[in-house]
């Protein structure tokens, strides 16, 4: 009697270890299988991102090819300095000379 009792004690610990062995079992492979899904959409996600990226960068090459670049160089006459180098004096355009008036009254603060 006493030994059918120790039996009957073994078996429901076997039956609740199975059944919590189950249920952890069940859990993970449910938890793998929700990690593959997710990264299988980050990839996913990714090869739309890459591709769109890609057509980008295509257009931005075909842009490239069409655009023309011009080069032009502006020099401006600002001062015409005395050709000889032994002078110490400056010639300035009376022209010249009325701009830098007019720039100087338009700055003075106190009118």
């Amino acid at each position: 009697m006493l030994q059918i009792n120790i039996w009957k004690y073994i078996g429901a610990i076997v039956i609740v270890a199975g059944i919590l062995f189950g249920s952890y079992s069940y859990g993970y492979n449910e938890a793998v299988e929700a990690t593959k899904l997710e990264e299988f959409e980050k990839l996913q996600a990714n090869l739309i991102l890459n591709k769109k990226l890609s057509d980008v960068s295509m257009q931005l090459a075909e842009t490239k090819s069409k655009v023309i670049i011009k080069e032009k160089i502006v020099t401006k006459k600002v001062i015409e300095y005395v050709q000889d180098p032994n002078r110490v004096v400056c010639n300035y355009d009376d022209k010249w000379l009325q701009l830098k008036q007019s720039i100087i009254n338009n700055a003075d603060p106190r009118k």
